[in-house]
């Protein structure tokens, strides 16, 4: 891979540039020049905030346990909504695929299971499945 990006580096005019290296990162990363040069790209504040937030010691930690107790409130919050409406049909639609995924969605009571890439016609019809007992069950 590297001797095809010092190609192509090399080149006139280069079709890829070295982009430079990201507080945190230990590898190079590149960029194409097909539409152009391309500006230096700036870590996101929030990188920058997590680097000095480490230095600052034990505020990173309280930080991280303030999120998990965050998440774990909102996942608090979610089951009871769902509690509100059991015959609810879950459809997943996941870009991971296999047995053990679709065996465990269904031990939880996933009603349908969708792989990508995902097609129209197969979500509509995943989605009739999983609704026709509950219109079925609606009365007239």
């Amino acid at each position: 891979m590297q001797s095809s990006l010092q190609h192509l580096m090399k080149r006139e005019p280069p079709l890829v540039k070295v982009l430079p290296r990201q507080p945190g990162t230990k590898e190079a990363r590149y960029a194409h020049l097909l539409s152009g040069e391309v500006e230096s790209v700036e870590p996101k504040p929030d990188v920058v905030a997590g680097a000095t937030t480490i230095s600052a010691g034990g505020e990173r930690i309280a930080h991280l346990e303030e999120e998990i107790a965050s998440l774990h409130k909102e996942i608090a919050d979610l089951r009871q909504q769902f509690a509100q409406w059991p015959e609810l049909p879950i459809v997943l639609m996941s870009g991971y695929s296999g047995a053990q995924l679709t065996e465990r969605a269904r031990a939880v009571g996933v009603a349908e299971v969708l792989r990508k890439p995902l097609v129209r016609r197969d979500i509509a019809e995943a989605l009739g499945r999983a609704l026709r007992p509950a219109i079925a069950a609606t009365p007239k």
